[in-house]
């Protein structure tokens, strides 16, 4: 409904109306006050509040007044109830005997209530020392004879007297209600067949407990179903009673018969069976000839019922109960058939013991009755290896494949071989792994072991995976970015299937998901509504780890835990015992730094630990220690305390007891240093799988990467560093960091676990447990709170779901992460700019398996007609870090003291030596870096260009390669996914054109025309048009800072703002500073001059160092440069896009069809839509045809775009 039209008041009009109203005001001598409805509606709420106020205040004080004692009320639970009991009846006597009250009138009858203690003095003293039945008591003792009809009365046991002839009370103790027998009435006499005298059995399926029962008392119970169930109750109640008076009697037997007394009551407990038994068939005599009744059955007791007497059959398995009842839901489904998996004996013994294999059939059986599942089991129990063989064991090989997914590539091969391994000849040709570029999967396939991503592009091609009976995600602690979306995908897929299974059982069947981790945030799973809505899925727990890991923390914490790394493993190595050292470490660099020293420290000192005891001297070598805070006390101010040399033995933590069922060697440890981490190349990785040679003790150094589902061999001792890098992204302006932090808890669990997987182990940890409990989080940061998710948002878009935030992410992102993402998905053209739909070009993108922006570029250079040389652009930037730094010169050691002694002589020399090395690398790095910029040397995406197609040219000669990669210090492993990423986007561009021999493969790149190296800058810029830096010096309004003297400190400015927040209280300049970013030194436009810098640089991404100390200044944000651009080309890319800003017409206005068309000419600048108050770059004049749409223009095309 359109708004009420409300006519326009003329300013000068309502002033005069104003002024007459206060003139009046004036004369009748009132106060004029301008009151508003708002403010009228403001002051009347207040008014009313106040009220309300004062009148609850007025009631509180009137309750005050009278305050009313309720000590006597009754509490609400015992609403309906009739009768109290002794002891209720007790306090409530007491309670109104203080209140000076009788409600009832039974106070006195209550609180002074004889006790009947003559009841026994009427039966004779022959009765005390006879052994005869209790029948035969009640019938000599001076009770009232029972009715015909008092059947179920309860007879009173004599008093036992000592030798003084005193009666002997003895301690009770309360014995838990047994529950009701439930038997159903029997169709015919013969049906029931008698328990045994001395049998335990389950009275039904629900109820679980045992007792001993006789036949009378079996009898007893039968009877009293088919008759009457007061007796039973009766019963009930007397015994109730009989507890309560045993609990009010306290023990008045003296000291010295205490001993005597306990036997006594042990010898009781073990009567009390058969006397209640005898009692209750006495009674069941009793109450039968009361009511001249004769049971159906023949007593059990007849020598001809013993004779013929064969027991029933065992009552079901309650658990089996609820497992068929659950298979008999819509949820519950099991394979029809189980398949016999014939094991190697070594194997077999082996899986035996692991604590997952001794919980298969509480698995199995939550797997079957549940379509989701979630396993936590601890490091070392066999999760990874064992499931997807219990899995296949039980049959869910058999109509479809058991997918397993792994977050990391090496994780998914190595585990495959070794399922296939254990599984033997026969079934192990069925299990297969496919990863990037790698694929053994074929027709035969029955265990697949694969990546989360390739999953995720299974999904895009095949929604109900169709091909799968279970699926498993590994290690989903790891909560990577793939790992979310495909929980959040598979809650809905598993009941998509079951309703498919349901209307078409024989097409389809269940699928089953299986997650599973050593240490999994059990609550994001649990307790997530949206992600699993029809049920909460069970958790299974496999208990204990499968060899107990002994943890050592350090005293102190050391900051250099680098220096601090190398200094205890070469300790360990001469002081412990044999066995394999995993160290972790937070990067490749640290690695290599610590490799290094090692290898130096064991060439100079071959011997590690000796068989012979005491074989090893004492290092006696003095460090100075630069620990952490003081963390003894957490109220020191001091950020940073020294200390000097350590008053403890640190050889204590290394007194580990050899391992006795190895094979020892006499002699030293000799020690074979080895690197893990992802970039190394495949073949150096599977070193570290191969067992130690004779008399050698491996030292693995690895990142997170060794942290989950990787066995190595031989690792007895695991030293950890406690610190992680990590890739920290901020959603608002797009930089990214490289931080190294603490890692969490569960992580740290993680690594401990590596030490226990095949022995006993040991874990060194390099920091002090005040440090672990302080500043250790329980879990890590889940990675799509912390990386761009622009693929995530244009792959869940590109499947329908439009409302993205509503997607059932484990762990949602942020609202800031989600607005960066479709802002550039806008920019690219991905999804519209105004409904957020996806496009057809966001539809191609999400086709491609690399990053949105590739996307582009790919689709920029099909239209261009330079496919072969995009695809090889875009393959090097997708893999990313091809090119190893440049090599740096420590002159540190040559500044060293003059100290003459022969030692520091041999030191300088082998720097020097070492000095003149890095030299020449530097003089080799130079000269690779002009031969990779011959074709363009003022763009790095050319430079890489280069390098691919160099690289391509020498993959000819293989055994070359090694030697070429050195030689332009290249990425050996790098190079080689960039080659197969380059075959896999030639095969899929194939299937997307046309005409399929425009995208064919060549191996060979032919070197490209300056005319396709524009045209490939362009195509470059087209994808990252919305990362664009300006020279901070052509701004509108430059800002106040020093011109930089080499190009590396010329300042920049990024179109979208790189600094969130600014100190307002720091210096102006230094404002400015933090505002704008300068570019990589690795950069080839590092090397020109201030003066040739470039008005415009396209870059890739925005990175800032991590200050090494607290007091160090923040470091610059720096950009790494792809590509120079020209103000007219970067207008150009920009049209179409929100970033392109048109301003009011200037010059003349050309009018046409009655002012509903217009030609003119437009300001037109670049700035970001979502900055107010921000000033666009200028780019120029443009002339252009608009129509009107309601009161804007609306810009129809492009006439000239005048001059850049």
């Amino acid at each position: 409904m359109p708004p009420k039209f409300v006519p326009r008041e003329r300013k000068h009009r309502k002033i005069a109306r104003q002024k007459e109203a206060e003139s009046a005001a004036q004369d009748a001598g009132e106060v004029p006050q301008e009151v508003t409805g708002k403010k009228k509606k403001r002051l009347q709420k207040y008014i009313e509040t106040k009220l309300k106020k004062e009148e609850n205040l007025e009631l509180l004080k009137k309750l005050a007044a009278h305050k009313v004692d309720t000590s006597l009320l009754q509490s609400a639970k015992k609403l309906g109830r009739v009768h109290e009991n002794k002891r209720e009846r007790f306090q409530r006597a007491l309670k109104e005997r203080a209140a000076g009250i009788d409600v009832n009138g039974d106070q006195d009858d209550i609180l002074l209530e004889e006790r009947a203690t003559d009841l026994y003095d009427s039966i004779p003293d022959k009765v005390f020392n006879h052994h005869e039945s209790r029948a035969a008591v009640a019938n000599e003792s001076t009770l009232p004879p029972a009715s015909t009809q008092g059947f179920g009365l309860g007879l009173k046991r004599p008093l036992e007297v000592d030798e003084a002839g005193l009666p002997v009370i003895k301690r009770r103790k309360r014995r838990k209600p047994q529950p009701k027998l439930s038997s159903a009435p029997a169709a015919h006499d013969n049906e029931w067949n008698g328990f045994d005298s001395g049998a335990e059995e389950d009275s039904t399926a629900s109820d679980k407990f045992q007792a001993n029962v006789s036949p009378g008392a079996e009898a007893d119970s039968d009877n009293e179903s088919d008759n009457n169930s007061e007796s039973s109750e009766a019963a009930a109640g007397d015994s109730d009673e009989e507890a309560e008076a045993s609990d009010e009697t306290s023990p008045t037997a003296s000291d010295a018969d205490s001993d005597v007394e306990d036997a006594q009551i042990d010898d009781e407990a073990e009567e009390r069976p058969t006397r209640l038994s005898a009692f209750k068939a006495w009674a069941n005599v009793q109450r039968n000839e009361a009511m001249d009744f004769t049971p159906s059955a023949v007593p059990v007791t007849s020598e001809a019922v013993k004779a013929s007497f064969t027991p029933r059959a065992p009552s079901p398995n309650p658990d089996a109960i609820a497992a068929s009842q659950a298979l008999a839901t819509d949820t519950g489904f099991r394979p029809a058939a189980a398949v016999n998996i014939a094991r190697r004996e070594d194997v077999q013994n082996a899986r035996l013991e692991l604590p997952v294999v001794q919980d298969e059939q509480k698995i199995m059986e939550a797997v079957n009755g549940n379509p989701v599942v979630i396993v936590c089991g601890a490091t070392g129990s066999g999760k990874t290896t064992q499931i997807p063989q219990i899995l296949l064991e039980n049959g869910y090989g058999s109509h479809g494949m058991i997918g397993v997914t792994q977050p990391r590539r090496i994780a998914a091969t190595s585990v495959a071989s070794r399922v296939a391994y254990e599984l033997g000849d026969e079934h192990g040709k069925n299990v297969a792994h496919q990863v990037r570029y790698d694929s053994n999967v074929d027709r035969n396939t029955k265990i697949k072991f694969m990546t989360d991503g390739v999953l995720l592009r299974e999904i895009s091609q095949d929604f109900i995976l169709s091909k799968y009976s279970v699926l498993v995600i590994d290690e989903a602690h790891e909560r990577s970015v793939n790992t979310d979306i495909l929980i959040g995908m598979l809650s809905r897929i598993v009941p998509l299937r079951r309703e498919l299974h349901r209307e078409q059982p024989e097409k389809h069947t269940p699928l089953k998901l299986i997650v599973m981790s050593a240490t999994l945030r059990v609550s994001d799973f649990l307790l997530n509504q949206r992600l699993f809505r029809d049920t909460i899925p069970p958790l299974v727990q496999a208990e204990g780890r499968q060899y107990q890991v002994t943890e050592h923390f350090a005293r102190r914490t050391q900051r250099d835990y680098v220096m601090e790394t190398i200094r205890k493993v070469s300790r360990g190595h001469k002081k412990l015992p044999p066995g394999g050292i995993l160290v972790f470490l937070t990067g490749q660099d640290e690695i290599q730094t610590v490799a290094k020293h090692l290898q130096e420290s064991f060439r100079d000192n071959q011997d590690g630990f000796h068989n012979s005891s005491h074989a090893n001297p004492r290092i006696t070598k003095h460090v100075e220690n630069d620990y952490l805070e003081n963390e003894d006390n957490d109220d020191s101010d001091s950020d940073t305390e020294i200390h000097g040399l350590d008053d403890y033995d640190e050889d204590d933590e290394f007194a580990v007891e050899p391992d006795t069922t190895a094979t020892t060697q006499r002699g030293p440890l000799k020690a074979q240093v080895l690197m893990l981490y992802a970039a190394l190349p495949p073949n150096l990785q599977k070193r570290v799988f191969e067992p130690a040679p004779d008399g050698t003790r491996n030292i693995v150094l690895a990142t997170n990467v060794a942290e989950t589902s990787l066995t190595i061999p031989g690792i007895r001792y695991v030293f950890d560093c406690g610190r992680s890098k990590e890739k920290t992204y901020d959603g608002s302006t797009g930089v990214q960091e490289y931080t190294i932090d603490w890692i969490s808890k569960a992580s740290a669990s993680q690594r401990m676990g590596r030490a226990g997987r095949t022995g006993p182990g040991h874990c060194y940890r390099l920091y002090s447990s005040a440090i672990f409990e302080q500043y250790f989080e329980e879990h890590s940061a889940p990675e799509i709170l912390r990386a761009p998710i622009e693929g995530t948002v244009l792959q869940l878009k590109s499947m329908d779901v439009e409302n993205v935030i509503g997607f059932p992410f484990p762990t949602p992102p942020s609202t800031e992460q989600l607005l960066h993402a479709e802002r550039l998905l806008k920019n690219l053209g991905a999804i519209d700019a105004r409904s957020g739909k996806i496009t057809q070009v966001g539809r191609d993108l999400a086709y491609y398996p690399v990053n949105p922006r590739f996307g582009k570029m790919l689709l920029l250079g099909l239209r261009n007609h330079v496919l072969p040389l995009t695809i090889a652009l875009v393959a090097g930037l997708a893999v990313g870090d091809l090119f190893i730094a440049a090599p740096r010169m420590d002159r540190a050691s040559m500044d060293a003291g003059d100290d003459s002694s022969e030692e520091e002589y041999k030191k300088r020399r082998v720097d020097a030596a070492a000095l003149t090395m890095a030299q020449k690398r530097q003089q080799a790095y130079g000269r690779a870096n002009a031969t990779l910029s011959a074709w363009d040397d003022n763009a790095d995406v050319i430079k890489l260009l280069t390098a691919v197609a160099a690289h391509a040219q020498a993959e000819e000669d293989p055994d070359n390669i090694p030697s070429f990669c050195e030689e332009y210090f290249l990425r050996q492993k790098g190079m080689t996914e960039v080659q197969q990423l380059r075959r896999q986007l030639h095969n899929i561009m194939q299937a997307h054109v046309k005409d399929g021999r425009i995208a064919a493969f060549v191996k060979q790149l032919p070197a490209p025309s300056k005319k396709q190296i524009a045209m490939l800058k362009q195509i470059v810029a087209g994808g990252y048009v919305d990362q664009v830096a300006i020279r901070a010096d052509l701004l509108p309004s430059p800002p106040s800072l020093r011109p930089g003297r080499r190009a590396i400190e010329v300042p920049y400015r990024t179109i979208i703002a790189s600094a969130s927040e600014v100190d307002r209280m720091a210096p102006i300049e230094q404002q400015e500073e933090h505002k704008s970013v300068y570019i990589h030194p690795s950069s080839v436009l590092s090397r020109l001059s201030v003066a040739e810098m470039p008005p415009y640089i396209i870059y890739s991404e925005l990175s800032r160092a991590t200050a090494k100390n607290l007091s160090d200044a923040p470091r610059k944000t720096r950009i790494r440069p792809l590509t120079t651009i020209a103000r007219k080309q970067l207008a150009a890319l920009a049209e179409g896009t929100p970033l392109l800003d048109m301003g009011k017409p200037i010059g003349k206005i050309e009018e046409s069809e009655a002012g509903r068309r217009r030609e003119c000419w437009l300001n037109v600048s670049l700035r970001d839509p979502n900055a107010t108050g921000t000033t666009g770059w200028p780019l120029g004049a443009w002339k252009v045809a608009q129509t009107r749409k309601g009161k804007d223009w609306a810009t129809e095309k492009v006439i000239s775009r005048g001059t850049a």
